[in-house]
């Protein structure tokens, strides 16, 4: 939501960086936690695509950052709000191929 607001009001601003950079830092979190569970033995459901949906995650907001060139305009933003939506999606989706 805060996306589609500096989108209506002017961009990209530092807080909007700061809220995608935390929010990457928890996908890299729950990536890792992932690996630690897995090299114990345990595995989702859907193995292959539950993976899948963690390794969208964590490219997504840097592959947005690199394809903006790094400008923080209007366009820039709803970019990253689409993509937050988009990830929340998947978030959902994810945690749907954890389990039977």
């Amino acid at each position: 939501m805060y996306g589609l607001w500096r989108w209506r009001s002017g961009g990209v601003d530092g807080n909007m960086f700061g809220m995608l950079a935390l929010g990457e830092g928890l996908y890299v979190v729950q990536a890792i936690i992932g690996v630690l569970m897995a090299l114990n033995g345990a595995s989702p459901a859907r193995g292959v695509v539950h993976y899948l949906y963690g390794v969208i995650m964590i490219i997504a907001v840097p592959g947005i950052y690199l394809f903006t060139r790094r400008r923080h305009g209007k366009n820039e933003a709803l970019l990253y709000a689409m993509m937050a939506f988009f990830l929340g999606g998947i978030a959902f989706r994810a945690m749907t191929t954890a389990y039977e």
